[in-house]
């Protein structure tokens, strides 16, 4: 019996030496209230699975001096964003990002452990987004490319895709021969052999989208030979070589001279 109540305290100790330990990690953003996104932490999520009750118990700060204990919030596995704060409560028009501060602790089966350290909360507002720059353009059967500031791009939208559980979106175009923008799969089946291809990118997370990126160019078409070996001759109208065109009316000219000569002698002749 003594072993069992030993075992038992024991047992007890053991959660509450790991829970004393477990400090909550979180971020705290303005959206359409104050909220708290709570990372996963393997050791409550294990008592949570032994039906312990865990709550996450909130304070917060204006100017360093706590101005109020919040409603502690329910930590649930599936959950990570905690609504603190509505948009309608009077303290809300008071926050402010440079003076505001949280911290925050674990409540386990009414057990209070130690205080986070005191965060000030961040912006996640899609403002001034980092514009795409690509580079190393190639086209055969597939476009590859680079996309030369990605870390860039990810670094800035990590916190709020993992905030907001959002996926990040490129979107490629591609328009042939200076015609309009498309979006569809590229048609393998083109002839790059005599062709002008431009490509941009740019990439969206729900409705907000980036500045497209800049244009690269593939470009290929067929040795021109031109006639007499001078490039004017290269040059057309209607399609036909303007050195035709100045033949043709070298042609007729010297024709109708010579008509007008032969009228002239059938005249004098008379």
């Amino acid at each position: 019996m003594k072993k069992i109540i030993f075992a038992i305290i024991c047992f007890i100790f053991s959660i509450t030496g790991v829970m004393a330990s477990e400090i909550p990690n979180s971020i705290f953003y303005l959206n359409d209230g104050l909220y708290s996104y709570l990372y996963e932490n393997e050791s409550i999520n294990n008592l949570l699975d032994s039906d312990h009750e865990i709550y996450v118990e909130y304070r917060l700060y204006i100017d360093s001096d706590e101005l109020k204990t919040l409603e502690k919030k329910e930590v649930n596995k599936d959950v990570n964003n905690y609504l603190l704060i509505t948009k309608d409560d009077d303290i809300f028009e008071k926050l402010d990002e440079k003076n505001l501060q949280i911290d925050c602790r674990y409540v386990v089966d009414g057990n209070s452990y130690d205080w986070s350290e005191k965060e000030n909360i961040i912006s996640l507002d899609l403002i001034d987004i980092p514009k795409p720059k690509i580079s190393n353009l190639k086209i055969d059967s597939k476009i590859t490319y680079k996309i030369d500031n990605e870390d860039e791009i990810n670094s800035f939208l990590k916190t709020y895709l993992m905030v907001f559980n959002k996926e990040l979106n490129y979107i490629e175009e591609y328009r042939i021969n200076d015609e309009n923008w498309i979006s569809e799969s590229f048609n393998s089946k083109i002839d790059l052999e005599d062709i002008k291809i431009d490509f941009r990118i740019k990439y969206k997370i729900d409705s907000e989208e980036s500045e497209y990126s800049n244009i690269l160019t593939y470009e290929k078409h067929p040795e021109r030979i031109c006639m007499f070996g001078s490039d004017i001759c290269c040059n057309t109208i209607l399609d036909v070589s303007i050195c035709i065109w100045i033949f043709s009316i070298f042609i007729i000219f010297v024709i109708v001279l010579i008509y007008i000569d032969h009228k002239k002698r059938l005249i004098k002749e008379a």
